[in-house]
């Protein structure tokens, strides 16, 4: 692709898949991997610990691990020149050993396998529709003409009589959200969906709206309770920040521990959730400088 289009600065392809892997005959593990070039590391950020990376997928039969996947199979010892068996008839080489990819990537796998491995027969057969392929382009790139570009191109490899081809480009950080099917043989690759997004928040809105709601109403009613001790203290001569001490010590310190158990909660539910959902996200509390600031903000002179 580079070849036909010189806007594109560097590109390379992923074929995500599942695969057995054994160190020994009594060890078979199903493993999430990727097929991918040694391009892959120049497109992506995935620093190689050890080994080549502009050489470790060239050859066929080569393996990058991550460093749980090369602790998982060989301990502390150094994997580089080790092998694995690929389902039990394939012997490969580890070529590098790589950084876990974060947990937010767009597909995450433990062991890389060169592309060359698939065998000649991939090469060059427009018609394997597995790969998904990764273009860095300039700032100033114009995607439309690039993409009207890409049609032609498709034109002259393809026989669009039998059906109906065509290249799409779409942005990466747009694929999670937005992206189109990317059919069942996808490995790890992670997906999810804009109209659940607002969906969510519309249910997360109208809750948030009952809730402010009934918080009125009941703040509204308990305020009619405290109204005769507030005139019996100002008629005794009770100066209005005392007054508005007294009164304001009850909604700090249930504000207070409202602001505990909720953190309480959080911290107890995200657990559950992690594990429910298959995520493992790190999540942060917020700061608690703005409820300070509500507080402060509750106690002026009447």
């Amino acid at each position: 692709m580079q070849a036909a289009f010189p806007e594109i600065e560097k590109s390379t392809r992923v074929f995500l898949d599942y695969l057995i892997f054994q160190k020994d005959q009594n060890d078979a593990q199903e493993e999430k991997i990727a097929y991918a070039d040694s391009s892959l590391f120049s497109v992506f950020t995935l620093p190689l610990i050890s080994g080549n990376p502009n050489v470790a997928l060239d050859a066929p039969n080569s393996l990058v691990l991550s460093e749980s996947a090369a602790h998982k199979y060989f301990g502390t010892a150094d994997p580089l020149g080790k092998t694995l068996k690929i389902n039990g008839n394939t012997t490969a080489t580890v070529t590098g050993v790589m950084q876990d990819m974060p947990q937010n990537a767009h597909f995450r796998v433990d062991i890389l396998v060169s592309i060359a491995t698939l065998g000649s027969g991939w090469e060059g057969n427009w018609k394997r529709f597995f790969f998904h392929s990764y273009l860095l382009l300039p700032e100033d790139c114009n995607t439309t003409a690039l993409s009207q570009k890409m049609a032609a191109f498709v034109g002259k490899h393809l026989d669009q009589s039998q059906g109906k081809y065509a290249l799409s480009l779409e942005p990466l950080r747009d694929v999670y959200l937005y992206g189109k099917a990317r059919g069942s043989r996808s490995g790890s690759s992670a997906n999810g969906s804009i109209s659940n997004v607002y969906i969510f928040s519309l249910i997360a809105a109208f809750v948030l709206f009952i809730a402010s709601f009934n918080f009125i109403n009941l703040t509204t009613a308990f305020a009619t309770q405290r109204q005769k001790e507030v005139g019996v203290r100002k008629v005794l001569g009770g100066r209005a920040t005392a007054v508005d001490w007294s009164v304001s010590d009850g909604c700090r310190a249930g504000r207070w521990s409202f602001v505990w158990t909720g953190g309480r909660f959080v911290r107890t539910a995200v657990p559950v959730f992690q594990r429910f959902s298959g995520q493992n996200n790190h999540y942060r509390l917020v700061s608690i400088q703005p409820i300070f600031a509500l507080d402060f903000c509750d106690n002026g002179d009447d």
